[in-house]
């Protein structure tokens, strides 16, 4: 095994995944978690490095890389150092001396699958019981982010205890949060025009760019997916492309593509994008704009 690693990812449920992974293939070593660079020159580098126990080391990277540290990058040890890079770190000569030491794994999120499995265990885990659809449910709303997931777990728990219900999470969803989104998505993507009226009308005004955005995203990957489905890529590939359950695909995808087809869904990205600049630069009433570019997309 490598034991030099930088891992590069923004989540740290996943990084804490990872490391743990590490841990279990090495239980004869321990574990340290350093903090700044600074921690590691000043208590590690200082302590004997020949009387302790072997050790798996994390480090989290900041812009304060000391010379120290790149110097004992070139020392021949047994220790597992895993460098973690959040995304905030200025990738200068330092970062990319560290960066060609090691092995670099970059964990952007789970597969649907793997997050399902994991969200699965880790309700299982912690003692809770759940409706069956919740894992799936979790998964899609926070697109494979399990720090997302977890603090979701965390507010569901606070407010309903260690039994969660699907119909828990959208009762815990503010108005403005992503269940209304979806339900807007929802009618929208199927063309029934009252519906998806009378769900906008319950969306305050100061939510709409959220909505807009999360509408863009959704026939984003509506058309990704009508150009999979042409490739006659299987549920099962797409699914794990777009971090989306394979049920979602089949029953949701699939018959908001069969509404619209590809052409369509391009014109209505197109009208959403417009409408993201009108929102910002108009002085009339924005429900009304937003409505009018609404029905212009189900309309198209």
């Amino acid at each position: 095994m490598d034991n030099k690693i930088l891992v590069q990812s923004k989540d740290t449920a996943l990084v804490s995944e990872y490391i743990s992974s590490v841990c279990k293939k090495l239980p004869d070593y321990d574990y340290r978690q350093i903090y700044t660079i600074d921690d590691f020159s000043d208590n590690f580098l200082r302590s004997d490095l020949f009387d302790r126990k072997k050790s798996i080391i994390s480090i989290t990277l900041d812009n304060s890389i000391s010379p120290s540290l790149i110097n004992f990058l070139c020392v021949d040890t047994d220790d597992v150092l895993i460098f973690l890079d959040k995304g905030d770190v200025t990738k200068n000569k330092a970062y990319n001396t560290i960066k060609a030491e090691c092995k670099v794994i970059k964990i952007d999120k789970l597969t649907v699958k793997e997050c399902i499995s994991w969200v699965t265990s880790y309700l299982t885990n912690n003692g809770y019981k759940f409706d069956m659809e919740v894992p799936d449910v979790l998964s899609y709303m926070k697109d494979g982010s399990l720090d997302a997931i977890k603090n979701e777990i965390t507010k569901l728990d606070l407010c309903y205890g260690k039994y969660i219900k699907k119909e828990y999470i959208k009762k815990l969803t503010t108005p403005m949060g992503e269940t209304k989104y979806f339900s807007v998505g929802e009618n929208f993507s199927h063309k029934k025009i009252k519906e998806t009226l009378k769900e906008f009308s319950e969306i305050p005004e100061q939510s709409y760019i959220g909505l807009l955005h999360y509408l863009i995203n959704h026939l984003d990957k509506l058309y990704k997916v009508s150009i999979y489905k042409e490739q006659k890529m299987s549920v099962e590939e797409i699914s794990d492309i777009i971090s989306i359950p394979k049920f979602i695909v089949k029953m949701k995808f699939f018959t908001a593509i069969a509404a619209y087809g590809k052409i369509k869904i391009m014109k209505m990205l197109e009208l959403l994008n417009d409408l993201d600049l009108q929102l910002r630069l108009t002085k009339h009433s924005k429900k009304e704009l937003f409505e009018y570019y609404l029905l212009r997309c189900m309309r198209a």
